[in-house]
């Protein structure tokens, strides 16, 4: 019997890296698309999160990315 491709431990590093990809790929999509001139004005903004949100899109690319990566 062969070896399966990806053990346990793979599967949990991948999850972290796509969570992550999500998390910090839909911030950045919502402050590009939506709001980026309050964020170039108050950097400091862009760790609230409670005073913003995320975009579908940019979580989408986020995950995509952090998959190839991985």
């Amino acid at each position: 019997m062969s070896p399966a491709p990806m053990t346990a431990v793979d599967i949990d590093d991948f999850l972290l890296w796509a969570a992550a990809g999500v998390v910090l790929g839909g911030r950045l999509g919502y402050i590009l698309f939506y709001d980026l001139p309050r964020y170039l004005d108050n950097p400091g903004d862009i760790l609230a999160v409670w005073q913003g949100g995320m975009s579908f899109h940019g979580g989408l690319t986020g995950v995509t990315i952090a998959m190839i990566l991985f």
